[in-house]
């Protein structure tokens, strides 16, 4: 696949010079819209295919299946040489934390709505600034109020009228909390390796520890396996492998703070999808609370 290279060639006038860099950034922005939409129904593919495999079985395919794709685009790409000693750290701490985080989402996808599950995965990126502030950096006003909306957004979609949440619903915050260590971890790595070689160390690390996990627990399986092989095709090779090149190419050319609330949609298309696919409705109760969860997310993206 091929895309517009990343320098341009010089043009006469500011004019023409901004028109050009517009065009760029349109098209790149573009492409983060289509990650952003592939990673949205791809909630609604996990919960398909929770229906028919185990959720380890599920984790393990499509990870070596993101592996595959993202390995091919190296080869294409042709990174400088490595330092291979930094590459495999880097690989197995952000792949532990991917690990954790994907298997906590899998397992929860099922007990609650896609909806649902799109906008509490989202709350990573309340979550970042939170633990980077315990590290010693500074926290604004912006991330602040994100934290209280959240709060608020989080009791109104998730209470059932119970005392507490669902399962579903804990396991998926406890799983945003390590897709945000995940994104930390990722931050401190990509100044030292090359960012597409530090995604496919943390896939295969991801593949490798559910695979092994898969065969050592005794839950290897092929039964529902082609029943889930459509779920399996979409959230291995569009949302792990493609959707993971656009978020390369796209955030290389766009201004972080664009990118993010661009990504941000994810959770808008997570619901979509539900509602197109699954037939999931929203009350308004639930869309209320998805609507102050939103807003918490792009504030946090904007500071």
């Amino acid at each position: 696949m091929a895309f517009p290279e990343d320098s341009y060639s010089p043009v006469p006038g500011k004019f023409c010079y901004y028109i050009s860099m517009f065009k760029k950034q349109s098209l790149y922005s573009l492409l983060l819209f289509a990650a952003a939409a592939i990673w949205g129904f791809a909630f609604t593919a996990q919960r398909i295919g929770a229906d028919y495999v185990d959720p380890l079985m599920f984790l393990a395919c499509r990870s070596w299946l993101a592996f595959i794709v993202i390995f091919l685009f190296r080869k294409i790409r042709r990174p400088a040489a490595e330092d291979w000693k930094t590459l495999c750290q880097a690989g197995l701490v952000c792949g532990s934390a991917l690990f954790i985080a994907s298997i906590l989402q899998q397992i929860a996808i099922p007990m609650t709505t896609t909806a649902r599950a799109g906008f509490l995965t989202a709350m990573y990126v309340v979550i970042v600034p939170l633990l980077t502030f315990f590290t010693g950096s500074r926290i604004s006003w912006r991330t602040l109020l994100a934290v209280v909306l959240s709060v608020a957004g989080l009791y109104l979609l998730c209470m059932n009228g119970s005392l507490g949440f669902g399962k579903g619903e804990l396991l998926l915050i406890l799983g945003a909390f390590f897709f945000a260590l995940q994104i930390i971890a990722v931050n401190h790595y990509i100044r030292l390796v090359d960012g597409v070689s530090l995604s496919m160390a943390q896939v295969f690390v991801s593949a490798a520890l559910s695979t092994v996990i898969l065969f050592a627990s005794g839950r290897f399986h092929t039964e529902g396996l082609r029943e889930a092989l459509p779920s399996l095709l979409y959230a291995g090779i569009l949302s792990g492998g493609v959707a993971y090149t656009f978020q390369t190419l796209g955030q290389k050319n766009v201004h972080p703070t664009l990118a993010s609330i661009i990504m941000c949609l994810e959770s808008v298309f997570s619901a979509l999808g539900g509602w197109l696919i699954l037939h999931q409705a929203m009350n308004l109760k639930e869309l209320c609370g998805a609507g102050l969860m939103f807003i918490a997310v792009l504030l946090a993206s904007l500071s």
